[in-house]
């Protein structure tokens, strides 16, 4: 696992599914399909990605394939930032 991929599943299980208490979150568990992630979790994890990486994601970015897995949301970052 990346840092970056540490640093959201960090994020998404202390803050987005702080109530669910989760025993473990993979890079490859499904965020949406398992209904993990709502809209409403999904704009958190888009806000704190560009608080934290310091760019914005474009509204055609946000597309549930971008945000499927802890791994699809570090490639986006990733891709975001080689682009910076």
């Amino acid at each position: 696992m990346t840092h970056r991929e540490t640093e959201i599943r960090d994020f998404i299980a202390t803050e987005v599914l702080a109530e669910k208490q989760l025993p473990s979150l993979g890079v490859d568990d499904p965020l949406i399909e398992s209904e993990l992630l709502d809209s409403i979790a999904i704009m958190q994890v888009v806000v704190f990605c560009e608080q934290v990486f310091e760019f914005e994601i474009p509204d055609e970015q946000l597309k549930p394939e971008n945000f499927g897995t802890i791994r699809a949301i570090a490639a986006m970052v990733e891709q975001h930032l080689k682009k910076s």
